[in-house]
């Protein structure tokens, strides 16, 4: 099943406060914070959950420690078509040491415009802006990356490591 722009963006839109995106899978949403997504939560139990919600899952094990929190093993479960954000494609769930740090969300240019323009007329900014590259939402635990485009979403332990690297730039 496909989803037009508009029903993408009003998706995205729909959890700005903040529903339950795994705990709702009848929910659909894209939220523009952190707080709805299972951040800190054992690999083990998401796994679980996203075996449900996706139309088929790989799990990637053994990657090399990139994210910061990891210190002993990084792994990576790909989702294709996760259904509570009823999103067609693939997001990328990072677990560092066995805990959800990290989700990408690979989406539509114009669905991270359309949402971005959305929140600067509610007048949330982001805090970091890499032109042509991403757009950070720091206190959100929330991005917009242009190249590759999708949504970005990190757990509150990385936030200080995204803001030394940003502010460093």
């Amino acid at each position: 099943m496909r989803f037009s722009t508009a029903v993408r963006i009003s998706v995205v839109l729909g959890v700005l406060m903040g529903s339950q995106v795994l705990a709702e899978p009848s929910s659909a949403s894209q939220p523009t914070h952190n707080k709805p997504l299972p951040f800190g939560q054992p690999r083990d139990q998401v796994q679980l959950r996203l075996e449900q919600q996706c139309a088929e899952i790989t799990i990637h094990e053994n990657l090399p420690l990139e994210v910061p929190t990891a210190k002993v093993s990084q792994t990576q479960i790909d989702c294709i078509d996760y259904r509570p954000m009823q999103h067609q494609g693939t997001s990328e769930w990072i677990f560092a040491d066995g805990e959800l740090d990290i989700v990408w969300v690979l989406s539509p240019l114009e669905t991270l415009e359309a949402v971005k323009a959305d929140l600067a007329q509610r007048n949330v900014l982001p805090e970091y802006s890499l032109p042509g590259m991403a757009d950070f939402y720091l206190d959100r635990g929330f991005g917009l990356r242009f190249q590759p485009t999708e949504f970005l979403y990190f757990s509150d332990r990385l936030k200080p490591y995204y803001q030394a690297w940003l502010e460093s730039m």
